[in-house]
């Protein structure tokens, strides 16, 4: 399905866990550096608008078939709004690495949700976002928001201390933080967001299976389940008694 390119192109101020030293201007010659002889390979890029005087690069992007996604930025509404108006369709991980939502300056995240041609991508372990700012995002934009489990490299580990590139990360309830407290990412499978949605009762069991299923493929411009094209197949179970969801996936080989 290719790579989503979280990066270089980001603000140094909403960098998050990325290196300070590996951020590049957001330049069409990096841009063409960094893609190398596999621009093919990118599907989705995510990067800071803010940081393209000349406005140029998400056109060119979008030239090349890469969803445009802004995310570690701190673009305001106006840029923001530059940048969709350019062909970015996409926000990288809500409320994370941009600036909150203000009544006076609605930012990144304010023009996103007021966008209906925008996708914004959610992490669900309660950490990253709090469930009530989760549940105000979905009743704003209840067809404009998708799962991501943004894990890293631990993924499906137990809690504990991880060597991450050359640094440590703490993973706490499968989230994880450098050890200065800077939120990394998670070790959280996708789906794990979805049981949360329903346990805290943001999402209703075919809403929240959605989020994690057709939402994002909608985001990046795929097709849902079609007939003779391969799918994974996932059977779903809620226990009413103990509002329980879990999920068992299919063998299809042998159907």
């Amino acid at each position: 399905m290719g790579v989503h390119l979280e990066g270089p192109f980001l603000n140094p101020a909403k960098r998050g866990a990325h290196r300070a030293e590996y951020l590049l201007p957001l330049t069409i010659e990096n841009v063409k550096r960094v893609l190398g002889d596999y621009p093919g390979v990118v599907k989705v890029m995510t990067l800071a608008p803010e940081l393209d005087a000349t406005g140029k690069v998400i056109p060119y992007l979008r030239e090349l078939g890469i969803t445009v996604s802004l995310g570690h930025s701190q673009a305001t509404a106006a840029e923001a709004n530059l940048a969709f108006a350019g062909g970015a369709s996409m926000v990288t991980h809500a409320f994370n690495a941009m600036p909150s939502l203000h009544h006076r300056e609605p930012g990144l995240l304010g023009a996103a949700l007021v966008n209906d041609r925008v996708q914004c991508g959610l992490i669900a372990d309660g950490r990253h976002v709090c469930p009530t700012m989760m549940d105000l995002l979905a009743r704003t934009r209840p067809q404009g928001i998708f799962l991501v489990s943004d894990a890293l490299a631990p993924l499906g580990l137990p809690d504990g201390m991880y060597p991450w590139d050359k640094r440590q990360i703490q993973v706490e309830n499968g989230t994880a933080r450098l050890l200065d407290g800077t939120l990394a990412g998670t070790t959280l499978p996708l789906l794990a967001g979805v049981q949360n949605l329903v346990k805290w009762g943001i999402r209703g069991v075919p809403e929240a299976i959605a989020m994690a299923t057709e939402a994002p493929r909608r985001a990046i411009g795929l097709l849902g389940l079609v007939p003779d094209r391969p799918a994974s197949l996932l059977r779903w179970h809620f226990d009413e008694s103990t509002r329980k969801l879990t999920w068992q996936r299919l063998d299809t080989e042998n159907c």
